[in-house]
């Protein structure tokens, strides 16, 4: 090797190396002492405008192009900078010059091909990619460049085609890979995508930009805890990229499922709430990441902000149906009904593919045999461009247009082909819900409860309002947060999760099955950590109400630790429970088992064995309130539901439909209603599901 070849690559390994300084005054002597050499201005140029004097380098670009008029560098680099300045002309003057000197140089039409798209103008960069391949037909660059502006064109198929040429020509081109896995990805064949993503994983380990794409692909396949590692380390790789936050923030919001991963879901919201702050600080007017954490602020039931950044979200993106969709859901949920009906409305007018704004209007509706949106629904069935989730938000939608009008067989029709869809989406395994269940019997046993001490926990102020979901729990809630000293608290995973924190977030079969071996003092800790949460909840010193069903399961542990504590138990005619929960939607993954009748009932079955159990032991005493008393003798009931727990009465009790309190369960809008009897032994309309079962299927004696 020569001297000037050996000075060349040390002054390329520092430059490299980020030695910009070094680079800097080295190769001005070394230009100095060889005027014959177009390197050593060059990199000497490079060097100072990667230490931010990119005047300077344009002189010392400027005088190389003049003196060494076909040494190619020295215009690329000068189109680099002017790009960055972002001066248009100069820089795609630069790059085509570049490429008119040596058309074997590649990195110029892929820079200048990126400049076109960072500028919208996606057929002046195919028109570039296409003459890279044209002059350089076995170089892989072209094709991948091709490739990419295929995706910002839509075009998938001609994406997966050229990013396969370029694969063919150079195996180890991982982002060739990549783009073949967005367009996989975007044409909804998630598999072969996570199969490209692999690959292109395997040739480089150190690029954010994919591990954020293998997360999106692994959360649209319910592969959350995967996600969630992928876009870890996006960010451990790149802690600046707003987007890798955002959607690890999303998917904290869809972590859902206690039994799958406790330190993942416990305070989920409140870490997805850091986390899209700090996206949004990097990127402030991100639309993707303002829903995020409109969505986010929802579920804090902090509606004011939320509102708030819906409206910001319009002002920016004017004619978007999510954001008006998402906007519809904080007004329903308010109870603000004809503003939430003006927003869903919207939402379809501006994109009727969106099917949830058809599903969230069919919510706040009563249709009429005449109502346009049925017609339009129906023609939206044939549409070819709804995937799984959207074709199964329009099925629920039509189930309740066609059950309002009196056709409850083709509303039967289309609750069987919603559900088919979803348990296609989220697979459910009822058998580990039955084990734990079974587990809790023989755990707390009469003679383990007798034995266990209280907590000493006294003057909690907590109603506990449990049973099977749709069996009246919100309407009993919200008759209860119509006083004036209780607060409704809504459906709170709090106890389960401050359960599983003092079990280290062990599953709750083992924390069941382990629970006689624990401390003398943890009634006194799960008890402690409940209040903690629930205080930062509770607006002043009133009665709280803790509306979440399933701690049917936890009653007897519930009144060991709280003895003071309300419980009221909903009970409800079990075929309009079973129909209730198999005709509606629930987005909680836990809520799996309603997608499926035969799993319904074996729940349903598990839930009253459970009750029976607890009844049993000696110092349990709640209430147990029927759905279809409370509806056929308001007032009695509501009075016998005061006096157990302690609460004078009210007129607002009975006027519960006036509460303007947040109400996010699948009863808002029959709770916005005077009671009314049309949904008891309103079974019977899909009477035909329960054919195939034995008449006494609920009959677990």
């Amino acid at each position: 090797m020569n001297k000037k070849q050996d000075n060349i690559n040390k002054l390329v390994k520092k430059f490299n190396d980020k030695n910009y300084s070094e680079v800097e005054n080295e190769s001005d002597i070394l230009r100095r002492e060889d005027k014959d050499e177009p390197f050593y201005s060059n990199i000497y140029a490079l060097s100072l405008s990667m230490q931010g004097e990119k005047d300077k380098a344009i002189i010392v670009f400027n005088e190389n192009t003049k003196k060494f008029p076909y040494y190619v560098l020295s215009y690329f680099n000068l189109a680099r900078i002017y790009s960055e300045k972002d001066e248009s002309k100069k820089t795609i003057a630069l790059f085509n010059k570049s490429i008119e000197i040596d058309p074997r140089f590649i990195d110029s039409y892929i820079y200048l091909a990126d400049y076109y798209i960072s500028r919208n103008l996606l057929d002046d960069a195919k028109m570039v990619s296409q003459k890279c391949i044209d002059s350089n037909p076995e170089n892989t660059s072209g094709y991948t460049s091709y490739s990419k502006i295929c995706l910002f064109k839509n075009n998938f198929d001609e994406a997966i085609k050229f990013s396969t040429k370029a694969i063919d020509l150079d195996s180890n081109n991982f982002y060739a890979f990549m783009i073949k896995g967005v367009a996989q990805h975007s044409l909804g064949e998630y598999q072969k995508a996570l199969i490209s993503y692999e690959n292109s994983i395997s040739l480089n380990k150190f690029f954010p930009d994919l591990y954020n794409n293998y997360g999106v692909t692994l959360s649209k396949l319910n592969r959350n805890i995967e996600a969630i590692e992928a876009f870890k380390k996006s960010i451990s790789l790149n802690d600046k990229f707003p987007e890798a936050i955002r959607n690890l923030a999303k998917e904290y919001t869809i972590i859902d499922n206690p039994s799958v991963n406790f330190a993942l879901n416990y305070d989920r919201f409140n870490k997805a709430l850091l986390l899209i702050n700090k996206s949004l600080s990097l990127k402030p007017d991100y639309i993707d990441g303002l829903r995020t954490k409109s969505l986010i602020l929802l579920n804090l039931n902090k509606y004011d902000d939320a509102l708030n950044i819906q409206k910001k979200l319009i002002k920016l993106d004017s004619n978007n149906a999510v954001d008006f969709c998402n906007l519809g859901v904080l007004y329903q949920n308010l109870g603000d009904i004809e503003l939430a009906k003006d927003s869903f409305k919207k939402a379809i007018k501006s994109d009727s593919n969106y099917t949830p704004s058809f599903r969230y209007l069919s919510g706040v509706t009563s249709y009429k045999f005449d109502d346009p949106y049925i017609n339009i629904m129906e023609e939206k069935l044939s549409s070819k461009s709804l995937d799984d989730d959207m074709q199964m938000q329009l099925f629920f939608a039509l189930s309740k247009a066609y059950e309002d009008i009196g056709n409850f067989d083709k509303a039967l029709n289309f609750i069987n082909k919603a559900n088919e869809k979803l348990e296609l989406m989220f697979p459910y395994d009822i058998n580990s819900l039955l084990e734990t269940s079974s587990q809790i019997k023989k755990t707390f046993s009469s003679n383990y409860m007798n034995s266990l001490k209280e907590s000493g926990i006294m003057n909690s102020k907590l109603i506990f309002i449990i049973g099977m979901p749709r069996s009246g729990t919100t309407l009993v809630e919200q008759i209860l947060s119509s006083h004036s000293i209780v607060q409704g608290g809504g459906e709170l995973d709090f106890f389960e999760n401050c359960l599983r924190k003092n079990f280290n977030g062990k599953p709750m079969f083992e924390i069941i099955n382990n629970f006689q071996n624990s401390s003398d003092d943890i009634l006194s800790l799960i008890g402690d950590d409940y209040l903690k949460m629930i205080g930062n909840l509770r607006n002043k010193d009133v009665f709280i109400t803790d509306k979440m069903p399933t701690n049917f399961k936890y009653i007897g542990i519930i009144m060991k630790i709280f003895p003071d504590a309300k419980v009221i138990h909903c009970q409800r005619d079990p075929y309009d429970t079973c129909i209730s929960n198999y005709k509606n939607y629930f987005n909680a993954k836990s809520m799996g088992y309603t997608n499926n009748m035969d799993n319904l009932i074996s729940y349903y079955n598990s839930y009253q064995r459970l009750i029976k159990h607890w009844e049993k032991l000696p110092y349990i005493d709640y209430l147990s309130i029927k759905y279809e008393d409370l509806i056929s003798d308001q007032k009695s009931m509501t009075e016998q539901i005061l006096k157990y727990c302690g609460l004078d009465w009210e007129d607002n009790c009975l006027d519960f439909y006036k509460n303007k309190r947040v109400v996010n369960t699948a009863s808002h809008y029959q709770v916005r209603q005077k009671i009314n009897n049309k949904s008891v032994g309103f079974w019977k309309n899909y009477e035909s599901l329960f054919m195939n079962y034995d008449k006494d299927v609920f009959d677990i004696n």
